[in-house]
């Protein structure tokens, strides 16, 4: 650890873990209240969340391929403005074809969710010294979860204190954007031991 750790990338892996789990856990512990707060019932708002998370699977699967191919920039733009709507959309409710509004956000999201873990996890494996890597990986998940744990807390108590759940709302929204800006870093820097031509 103590060779790896005062590289600048490797602390970016960390940011870009811990920026996508932040999400992930944001939106699983205080998106049935934000879905509620939109006009959703208990039930449905429970629904929504479950079939987001089922919904990562298939990104997971082929995330990969957005920080490997040769055309990771328009990928990775396009990525994170649809990954951006597609929470928006799972918060539409009242409006004229709402459900479907909704069912769309979710299951693009959700996708999209899968893809970004995919990328973090790459980018680990992914690190210029193969014998770096497990060093890593323990940073990365350590930090990165490590933020994971406390940013819904921070969140509840910054909603707590302004009462309102605008904070956790923007959080959502942002931190895809954050995590494709530290993604990009990491591409425009040396290039991925997986990163194809």
């Amino acid at each position: 650890i103590r060779q790896v750790i005062g590289q600048p990338r490797v602390w970016l892996t960390c940011a870009h873990m811990g920026g996508q789990s932040a999400m992930f856990f944001a939106l699983m512990t205080w998106g049935p209240s934000w879905l509620q707060a939109a006009g959703r019932d208990a039930s449905s708002s429970g629904l929504v969340l479950s079939v987001f998370s089922l919904a990562s699977l298939p990104g997971a699967i082929y995330g990969a391929r957005l920080i490997t191919s040769r055309w990771w920039r328009p990928l990775l733009a396009g990525y994170t403005v649809v990954f951006c709507l597609a929470v928006a959309l799972m918060c539409f409710n009242g409006l004229p074809g709402a459900p479907w509004l909704v069912c769309v956000g979710t299951l693009v999201g959700g996708v999209c969710q899968g893809a970004l873990l995919t990328s973090s996890l790459t980018f680990i494996t992914g690190h210029p010294d193969a014998r770096a890597v497990p060093a890593v990986s323990a940073l990365g998940n350590g930090i990165g979860f490590l933020i994971a744990a406390s940013w819904p807390i921070g969140l509840g108590l910054a909603s707590d204190r302004l009462g309102t759940l605008t904070p956790i709302i923007w959080s959502v929204a942002l931190l895809p954007l954050a995590a494709a800006l530290i993604s990009a870093a990491l591409l425009r820097g040396q290039p991925t031991r997986t990163r194809t031509s």
